[in-house]
C-alpha cells in the first residue's frame, strides 16, 4: 500500500465544502478527487480515508454519517459518492446557483478591466454548462441576455446594439444573437480591456513642497496689536493712563491691553 500511496500523483484536488459557492465547482472537484484515486489501483478503505480529507462542511458530512458501515468500506464508499453526486452534483441544483449568481452580480464599472474579465469567465462557465443543463438554456432568450447586459459598463451597450444590429440585418429583424454569441462577445472585449501593453500606467508625483520663503510670520492681529502698543510704550501703562492718549489712538491701546490680559 505504500508503493501505491507514492504512485499517486502529486497534484490533490481542493478541498468541497458544499457552500453555496461550491455548488457550481462540483464537477470539477469530482473529476479531479476520480483523477487522484482511479489512476492507481487501492482499496476501498483508502478511498474512503481519501474522500474524507478531501471533504469539509456539508460535504463531509455526507461521510460521516456512514462511518458506521466501516466493515463495508466499498459499500459505504459508492454510497459516499452517490449522496454527494444527488445533492451537490443535481443539474437542477446547479443551474439554480448560476442563476442567482447572475442575478445578484454588481454591475461593473466602466474602467473595471479585472471585474469585467471576471465577469466574462463566469459568464462562459455558465454558457459551457448550459450544453448539459436544461435549465440554463433559457439564456438564449433575448429578455435573459438584456439583463446581463445591464450589468455591463456603460460603453458596452452601444458595442451591443450594433452587434444586434449586424446580426438582424443579416439574419432577419426577429432574430438574435445566441448566449453563446453574447458569452464569445463579451470575452472579445474583455480580452481587449486586459491588453497589458495598453493598460494605463499610474506615476505618482511627489507633492509639491510648500514655498515658505514668503510666508509672513505667524503674527496674528492680536500680536499686531501688541507689537503696536509695546512700540508707542503703552507696555507699561495701566488702564487709567488710556486717557493720556489722543482720542483716536485710545480705542486700539484699550482693545490690546484687554486682549494682552485675557
Amino acid at each position: 500500500m505504500q508503493n501505491q500511496q507514492q504512485r499517486l500523483p502529486q497534484s490533490k484536488p481542493g478541498i468541497f465544502t458544499g457552500s453555496e459557492e461550491d455548488k457550481t465547482t462540483f464537477f470539477l472537484w469530482q473529476n479531479a478527487f476520480d483523477a487522484l484515486v482511479d489512476s492507481v489501483h487501492i482499496p476501498a478503505k483508502q478511498k474512503l480515508y481519501l474522500l474524507n480529507q478531501h471533504l469539509a462542511g456539508k460535504g463531509k458530512k455526507v461521510v460521516e454519517q456512514l462511518q458506521y458501515m466501516v466493515e463495508q468500506p466499498e459499500v459505504a464508499y459508492t454510497e459516499a459518492r452517490k449522496i454527494l453526486k444527488e445533492r451537490f452534483g443535481n443539474n437542477g441544483i446547479i443551474g439554480v446557483n448560476f442563476e442567482k449568481r447572475l442575478a445578484t452580480w454588481p454591475k461593473i464599472n466602466p474602467g473595471d478591466a479585472g471585474a469585467l474579465q471576471e465577469f466574462s469567465d463566469f459568464l462562459r462557465q455558465v454558457q459551457i454548462a448550459s450544453k448539459h443543463i436544461v435549465s440554463l438554456k433559457v439564456y438564449n432568450y433575448p429578455s435573459q441576455i438584456q439583463p446581463l447586459v445591464e450589468k455591463l459598463p456603460s460603453w458596452y451597450k452601444s458595442k451591443w446594439s450594433e452587434r444586434v444590429m449586424k446580426f438582424q440585418k443579416v439574419n432577419g429583424k426577429e432574430t438574435f444573437p445566441s448566449f453563446e454569441e453574447f458569452v464569445n462577445h463579451v470575452s472579445h472585449e474583455a480580452e481587449r480591456a486586459n491588453i497589458p501593453q495598453l493598460s494605463p500606467i499610474t506615476v505618482s508625483t511627489p507633492k509639491k513642497a510648500r514655498d515658505t520663503s514668503r510666508r509672513r510670520p505667524p503674527a496674528t492681529f492680536i500680536t499686531a496689536l501688541a507689537s503696536s502698543a509695546y512700540e508707542s510704550g503703552s507696555h507699561d501703562s495701566s488702564p487709567s493712563d488710556i486717557l493720556d492718549y489722543p482720542l483716536n489712538q485710545r480705542c486700539s491701546v484699550s482693545t490690546t491691553k484687554d486682549l494682552l490680559i485675557l
